[in-house]
């Protein structure tokens, strides 16, 4: 049975590939068949875009991303590529801007709110606007982790310590194996003098999980050590 396409998908499977078994050569000999075949196909504009993430080159990376985003633009897994390039160009107004005219669109995926919450929290005088963007996100996913613990960071640098420290503890909660989370936790508690709750926290964690993985007992050891209670540990 004849597939539609399926030497294209075949040539990007090897590059695939090659890209996995560090065969670069081999990589960039699919994608010149890719280019001398089907030039602008969104698969040979994945290819340049998985050649230029091999490579480090975020040039090439975003290159690739652009061309694929016209008739995509909405697609939260380009938009999401294209961040990570301008972030590895140092591009931060670019990002800004670009980011604003993506949240912005009709519809646009919450994530990208959360990008761009981030950004924005790196300046002290836009917290408020980056809160703002994260409780929009989170309108549309109430109980998304990475949302929350911005918004705790957030929280935290303002002054607000109670509420930063329930939504750490909720992020802990979501997201049971994450251990920097249980980590973030237990440092806001024992920053707020509250290291017995953590303490106790962790423990149920490890009564919990401790079967499956040691890493909850290591970050209780940790948390132990930090307390100087390493007989304890």
């Amino acid at each position: 049975l004849e597939l539609p396409e399926a030497d294209v998908y075949d040539r990007y499977h090897a590059l695939q590939v090659a890209l996995q078994e560090h065969d670069r050569a081999g990589a960039v000999r699919c994608y010149e068949g890719l280019v001398a075949t089907h030039p602008e196909h969104r698969l040979t504009l994945a290819a340049r875009g998985a050649l230029g993430r091999y490579d480090a080159n975020p040039h090439e990376a975003l290159a690739a991303v652009d061309p694929l985003l016209r008739p995509y633009p909405d697609d939260a897994r380009l938009q999401l590529a294209r961040l990570e390039s301008l972030r590895l160009l140092q591009r931060r107004e670019e990002r800004l801007s670009w980011l604003r005219q993506a949240c912005e669109r009709p519809g646009a995926d919450p994530v990208l709110r959360i990008e761009y919450a981030t950004e924005l929290g790196a300046d002290d005088r836009r917290i408020p606007e980056a809160a703002w963007h994260l409780r929009r996100a989170m309108r549309r996913r109430p109980l998304e982790p990475q949302a929350l613990y911005r918004l705790a960071d957030l929280e935290w640098r303002t002054g607000r310590r109670r509420s930063a420290l329930e939504l750490y503890r909720l992020v802990a909660c979501l997201e049971q194996f994450n251990e920097t989370y249980a980590r973030e936790y237990f440092l806001a508690c024992r920053w707020e003098k509250q290291s017995a709750a953590a303490l106790a926290f962790l423990e149920a964690r490890v009564e919990r999980l401790g079967a499956g993985s040691g890493s909850p007992a290591m970050t209780l050891c940790d948390a132990l050590e930090a307390l100087d209670r390493p007989q304890d540990a």
